[in-house]
């Protein structure tokens, strides 16, 4: 996440704040949902473009990467010579590395409970891009701040398991 996370630093995360129940589920009443949440509600609402979360690596639940949130449920992202694409519209990316990215990426259109994220570092960035979109179920929450490498190690969290 260089440049807006440095190596090293360790995050706390706001868990409440994508925090979601499924209404039915405890009251027989489903409300008015969004078709792309099923029947979930969020609390504060689902993560949005350019949020930044902390979620559980699809493959390997016991890591935890951190990444900032490209496309939501019901997007177009398509990626080409490193210019992302939401929805047929180029993306304007200030956060990202300034080394140029050259990679592209055939469309995707994401499903229901489905997100996009992508490391701002793009050139050395294991993402979306490699292993598909995360779903609710992967994230834990928000990235809140960052503190310094020396402070991970009094820290209650293991530093080896966020990428």
């Amino acid at each position: 996440m260089v440049p807006t996370l440095a190596p090293g630093e360790c995050v706390l995360t706001n868990k409440i704040t994508y925090s979601h129940f499924s209404p039915g589920r405890y009251f027989g009443y489903a409300g008015e949902s969004n078709k792309y949440q099923n029947d979930k509600v969020f609390l504060l609402g689902p993560p949005q473009h350019g949020d930044i979360v902390v979620f559980k690596y699809p493959h390997d639940p016991s890591r935890h990467f951190v990444k900032r949130v490209i496309g939501t449920p019901g997007d177009h992202i398509a990626i080409v010579n490193g210019m992302v694409s939401v929805n047929q519209k180029k993306i304007y990316e200030p956060y990202i590395n300034s080394q140029s990215s050259t990679s592209n990426m055939n469309p995707v259109i994401l499903h229901s409970e489905e997100y996009f994220v992508l490391g701002d570092n793009r050139q050395s960035s294991n993402d979306s891009r490699t292993w598909g979109p995360i779903k609710n179920e992967h994230i834990i929450g928000e990235y809140w701040l960052s503190y310094g490498s020396l402070l991970c190690d009094v820290a209650p969290i293991y530093k080896g398991n966020l990428r």
